[in-house]
């Protein structure tokens, strides 16, 4: 992944982050590792 695409990604993650005052429980990493273990449960229930 390059860096222009990453820091795009890490700014999206931030923005839903913040949007939902979760500043307060998650850094950015711990916040990424969430969303995609929840794509992946989400992926894995539908089949």
């Amino acid at each position: 992944m390059n860096q222009k695409r990453f820091d795009g990604l890490m700014n999206e993650i931030l923005k839903f982050r913040d949007q939902r005052d979760w500043a307060q429980f998650h850094d950015p990493k711990n916040l990424a590792e969430a969303i995609y273990i929840k794509l992946i449960w989400r992926e894995n229930a539908q089949g």
